[in-house]
């Protein structure tokens, strides 16, 4: 099976998590596949300015999730990431949201960032 390396920043304002609407209609966080040799923190920083303008200083691990689908393997590696800039629309999304702990009821959320969402809670930072 053939394991794809996905890297994310988790952004944090007043205890609220930046999402962004992908093209399946489900909230994720910014980030996406590394490409050849890049490190998780360029490609954090390259797809978060892709995705929704923002330039940040990228931070700690936050946690690893994995998914499964088909012949793929998806490792998803969140990094605490700090804007240094406000987020905006950009051609790659069609919307950003920030969600608080009590939001995922009401939203198609991924699979990462429901467990992310739970684990920021059980740390109190959601």
């Amino acid at each position: 099976m053939k394991e794809i390396i996905v890297a994310g920043s988790v952004i944090l304002e007043n205890k609220k998590l930046l999402v962004i609407l992908d093209e399946q209609g489900y909230y994720k966080t910014p980030g996406g596949k590394r490409e050849r040799n890049e490190s998780h923190e360029e490609v954090v920083k390259r797809e978060t300015m892709e995705e929704v303008g923002l330039e940040i200083d990228v931070g700690k691990l936050v946690n690893e999730h994995f998914i499964d689908r088909e012949e793929k393997k998806y490792h998803l590696f969140n990094y605490r990431a700090y804007p240094k800039t406000r987020p905006k629309i950009t051609p790659e999304i069609k919307e950003f949201r920030w969600i608080s702990y009590k939001d995922p009821r009401k939203l198609k959320l991924s699979s990462n960032v429901q467990a992310l969402v739970e684990f920021l809670h059980s740390r109190g930072e959601m």
